[in-house]
């Protein structure tokens, strides 16, 4: 909280100072000795908290209060006042001041009086921001801050302990920024079209995607199938995305739930593109134990260097049935391709010449690597296997 005392008695100021500077959350901007300078240097610092003696000479308290509420100043005030002067000091009530301490300074109460004030400004700043910026920190901020902005979050949702919501988490296979933003626009097109009432679409902290929240779906039965058909299938028109669910009631779980969500979504490269992963799906997802298939590694090889086309061809089709379309977990689908491919490249490298130089190469391995589902890693795999099965002197992968 940045602050601006206006004190004209050197040792309350100098009191005030030391108080203050206790607390590292308070930052002191500027002091003045009169209403004259502290106008000036409010104008200046733009202050979130003004505290000011009443009586000083040049320009009182009052009369800066007066000035600053002509000029739009918006800004906290805390009047300094004597028990004689108290009734003169109500007069500030019309011009919004929000707290009084009378002097002499009780520390205790002035630091309460501080705290007071500060959760005022913070919540002042709160309803000035939109739903998406108050749900942006709500996840990115101290579980002490995250329930300090808890209840305006809820008002601003309509959310309370009996109202079910809807989470879509969605991550597009692109990160480009317009894309993005293509993808956030159809899909609040979509959302609109389908009379969607209370709805927001937010970025979490850390995550490459955004959120869709839907406020109240539990008359939505058949929302899961809605949002599938009806806005998945227009976002993947734009670029191929993975999306996860979950259904949650009031706000208490919602941070959990985000993470939960980004776990869910490992699972979909296990399912066609477009299904909607909730934890249901998850749970009952069972893999196969998927073995190295060495024989079909040492036939490709011969193939290669025996420079048979369409035996290379082939084998390739053999491997994406056998491993890259099979069930076994994603993370054994990965490390098979991976090694089949480097082994295919490696022979035919010693074939060919150095294929390291080729620029194509490392770009689809990471392809491989970073596949999100079977469809983009056999779209990868498929393009090696191309490159390999042409005539050597076409051999160019791009």
């Amino acid at each position: 909280m940045r602050i601006v005392v206006v004190e004209d008695e050197p040792k309350t100021r100098e009191g005030l100072l030391k108080i203050i500077g206790k607390c590292k959350d308070y930052e002191i901007v500027g002091v003045g000795e009169n209403g004259v300078e502290g106008l000036e240097i409010i104008r200046s610092c733009q202050p979130d908290l003004v505290i000011s003696d009443i009586k000083m000479p040049k320009m009182d308290g009052l009369m800066m209060l007066e000035q600053m509420k002509q000029e739009k100043i918006e800004t906290q005030v805390i009047i300094l006042t004597g028990y004689s002067e108290f009734e003169y000091a109500r007069r500030a009530l019309q011009l919004q001041v929000v707290e009084y301490a009378l002097k002499p300074l009780d520390v205790d109460g002035f630091m309460r009086t501080l705290g007071e004030v500060e959760n005022r400004i913070k919540k002042i700043r709160m309803e000035k921001v939109s739903v998406e910026q108050l749900i942006w920190s709500y996840l990115s901020e101290s579980e002490d801050t995250a329930l300090q902005i808890l209840p305006l979050l809820r008002d601003s949702l309509k959310i309370n302990e009996r109202v079910q919501s809807t989470l879509f988490l969605i991550r597009p296979h692109s990160l480009a920024t317009e894309t993005l933003k293509e993808i956030v626009r159809a899909t609040q097109e979509r959302l609109d079209i389908l009379c969607m009432e209370n709805h927001h679409i937010f970025q979490i902290p850390q995550e490459t995607g955004y959120c869709v929240l839907l406020v109240d779906t539990e008359r939505h039965r058949n929302l899961k199938t809605i949002f599938q058909t009806r806005v998945l299938t227009e976002i993947c028109r734009i670029s191929t995305s993975r999306c996860s669910m979950a259904v949650i009631v009031d706000l208490i779980q919602f941070r959990e739930t985000i993470g939960s969500l980004q776990e869910l979504l490992k699972f979909s490269f296990s399912f066609p593109q477009g299904t909607i992963i909730e934890s249901y799906l998850a749970e009952h997802t069972t893999y196969q134990e998927l073995q190295y298939p060495d024989c079909l590694e040492q036939q490709i090889v011969r193939n290669i260097r025996s420079g048979h086309r369409e035996k290379i061809m082939a084998d390739g089709q053999s491997f994406r049935e056998k491993v890259i379309e099979s069930q076994g977990s994603p993370e054994c689908i990965h490390e098979y391709t991976l090694r089949f491919a480097a082994c295919i490249l490696r022979v035919a490298g010693e074939i060919r010449g150095n294929l390291e130089k080729e620029a194509g190469i490392p770009y689809i391995m990471n392809g491989i690597a970073s596949s999100e589902s079977k469809d983009e890693m056999s779209y990868q795999f498929e393009k090696i296997i191309n490159a390999i099965a042409k005539e050597e002197e076409e051999f160019v992968i791009t």
